[in-house]
């Protein structure tokens, strides 16, 4: 919500309103068009891929569900911010959770991986994708 409201505030300064003081007016003055300026397309441009990334870094319904089925114990350490282990991200990439979520769960639970040649290999064995694998190397560095 915070980036969202930081948000709506560059796009306010940007497309030269005036803040009221509230979030509501915020948005409401963000969302008016202005004529006279120039970056509004961008920003709007902006916006959009903002939220569509928090959207689509997050565990949605069908991505639960899926977890809940297949790794139950996953999906309750993803709700309570636990890391995650190797297993974790095996368990995901095999339920067919997209690389920008698990990814977003590594980062958000403060997911910290060492990771040696042979756990590569078999990361890549189980099918973890090369984007994870990077993610979960850079943790550790």
């Amino acid at each position: 919500m915070k980036i969202l409201y930081m948000s709506l505030a560059v796009i306010a300064a940007m497309s030269g309103c005036s803040t009221k003081g509230d979030s509501e007016s915020m948005a409401a003055d963000a969302a008016q068009p202005h004529p006279h300026a120039p970056g509004s397309a961008l920003v709007g441009g902006i916006v959009g891929a903002v939220s569509e990334g928090i959207a689509s870094s997050s565990l949605d319904n069908q991505a639960r569900l899926i977890m809940e089925e297949k790794s139950p114990n996953t999906l309750n350490k993803i709700d309570r911010g636990q890391r995650l282990s190797l297993n974790d991200i095996k368990a995901m990439s095999e339920a067919g959770i997209s690389d920008p979520v698990i990814a977003t769960q590594i980062t958000t639970t403060g997911s910290i991986f060492y990771l040696t040649s042979s756990d590569i290999l078999d990361l890549k064995n189980a099918g973890v994708s090369t984007r994870v694998i990077d993610v979960m190397i850079q943790t550790g560095s």
